[in-house]
């Protein structure tokens, strides 16, 4: 494991891991908040989720997996907060729902 503190702070690369010793999560630290792409895995090693963050929020487009491998939901986000068209799907890849956000918020119907 290399994550590092420098003067109380997180920087660097940190990686967490399952009890199972599978790889849970990885990215990069810079004055303590999370900054460029980050990757999360299910137990089971398989990809769970994957996004990027610029000085602790998150930004850009965002993709969630079922532990099948297939996509869960993906949608951007801008200054941490939700923006535009999502895309919602059952685990077996079909889609169940698709919607969008202003301001962080779901607005009109989600179909």
């Amino acid at each position: 494991m290399n994550n590092q503190m420098k003067n109380g702070e997180r920087v660097g690369e940190w990686v967490w891991y399952w009890e199972n010793g599978q790889e849970r999560e990885r990215g990069n630290f810079e004055n303590d908040k999370r900054v460029g792409e980050w990757i999360w895995h299910h137990s089971n090693e398989k990809e769970w989720m994957r996004g990027s963050y610029e000085n602790g929020k998150e930004v850009g487009e965002w993709v969630e997996y079922w532990d099948n491998e297939q996509e869960k939901q993906r949608g951007k986000y801008e200054n941490g907060e939700p923006v535009g068209e999502w895309i919602l799907h059952y685990p077996n890849g079909q889609e169940w729902k698709r919607g969008n956000f202003e301001n962080g918020e779901r607005v009109g119907e989600w179909i």
